[in-house]
């Protein structure tokens, strides 16, 4: 029995999403610049110019924001300080497992979103925050008062 015609144009529509999503989401080939790790790669060709779209698991590395000029280098440079976490984030569950682990080192103070938190580092209102590494870096790269000491995974 014969497929109909509408599953052979369902294959191709389903091909072309795919192939246009992983086009928009490898922006650059650079691994270097990029959040998360390579673990495979799609290839597409239009009109004969071939395009490499990257596939990667997401890069959960969290870093610690502090002040420039700040002695905070660590988790454990922060005992008994205020930390800033982002609500609903990994850096939340992460200051609330070492908490639970370690007799509630840390003074966890929670921010609705990563402009606060930081602008409560430069202000003075936390001592550090923690966060996702990729938009700390590009916090502290936009905001010259603050800088990453400290990366760590989950």
């Amino acid at each position: 029995m014969a497929r109909p015609a509408w599953h052979w144009l369902l294959g191709v529509l389903l091909a072309f999403a795919l192939a246009v999503t992983m086009t928009a989401c490898a922006e650059s080939n650079n691994t270097e610049d990029s959040p998360g790790t390579v673990i495979g790669y799609a290839y597409s060709d239009t009109n004969g110019r071939g395009k490499r779209a990257e596939l990667r698991i997401p890069d959960n590395t969290q870093a610690l924001l502090t002040r420039k000029g700040s002695r905070y280098t660590s988790l454990e440079s922060l005992i008994g300080k205020k930390v800033g976490v982002q609500s609903n984030t990994i850096g939340k569950t992460f200051a609330e497992r070492l908490n639970a682990a370690n007799g509630n080192p840390l003074i966890v103070v929670i921010f609705e979103n990563l402009a606060l938190q930081g602008n409560a580092v430069k202000n003075c209102q936390i001592d550090a925050a923690v966060n996702a590494k990729w938009p700390l870096l590009d916090y502290a790269k936009n905001n010259p008062g603050t800088k990453v000491t400290a990366q760590f995974r989950f």
